[in-house]
Parts: structure tokens; sequence; C-alpha cells
């Protein structure tokens, strides 16, 4: 029984010690984002209208691994079944090597399902972190 024990403790330990608490996120908004005005509850909006000022935060905690990121805003096309895409913007952005936000803002004027993706120089096909908003007509 105390081996069962023993076991039990240390397959519990190892689940919840080895858990990654602080993983990227990007955080969008239709307001400016500062420290006064962050607060992750507020800034969840993941809906905005055709033409609107979208601002957004991209939090990676463990630091930016280079002194500079690709932003890349994708679109899905509505015509296509499978992995139809349109790139939509991409911007090359100078950060502080190891800072751990990076704050922007756009206009999109399509409506659809778009997604703003954060590359590092280092590795173009797998995205630092990555997330979806809609922009829809009024």
């Amino acid at each position: 029984m105390k081996k069962f024990l023993t076991v039990l403790i240390l397959v519990f330990a190892v689940f919840l010690g080895g858990c990654d608490r602080e993983r990227p996120a990007i955080f969008f908004s239709s307001h400016p984002i500062d420290k006064n005005t962050f607060n992750p509850d507020q800034v969840s909006n993941k809906n905005f209208r055709v033409g609107q000022k979208i601002y957004f935060l991209v939090y990676y905690p463990k630091g930016f691994p280079t002194n500079s990121i690709r932003l890349q805003v994708i679109t899905k096309k509505d015509d296509v079944k499978f992995y139809g895409i349109d790139i939509v913007q991409v911007r090359d952005v100078h950060v502080k090597q190891g800072s751990m936000i990076y704050r922007g803002s756009f206009c999109l004027y399509k409506n659809s399902l778009h997604y703003l993706r954060v590359f590092s120089p280092d590795d173009w096909n797998v995205p630092l972190v990555q997330d979806w908003f809609w922009v829809r007509e009024s």
C-alpha cells in the first residue's frame, strides 16, 4: 500500500508541477491598450466591425527570442472547404530582445474570420503565438 501511495503522489507531483501556467497570448480590443487600461477580462473582444481599428497586445512570457518579429494577418476564405486562406497583411517589426510585450493596431475591410500570427525570424513555419478574431458588417 505504501508503494501505491508513493507512486500516486509522484504522479500527481509530476503532472501538477510540470504545468506551464504562463502561455503566450494575444489580446484584442477596440480601444488602445496600455499599462493603465490593460485588463485581461475586458481585453478579450474578438468581434470587430469592418473598418474599425483593432488594437492588440502580444504577450510572450519567455521574452521574444530575437530583436524582430513578423506579424501576419490571414483570412479564411468562405468559398473554399479546406485550408483556403489569404494573407492580408505582413509586417516585420523591431522589438527589444527579451521583452515580453508588443502592442500594435491595424484596420481590416473584409468581412471574415481572421487570424493574427506572430513569427520569429528563426522559424517562419511555426508561429510563436496565434489567435483568431471576426470582422463583420455592422
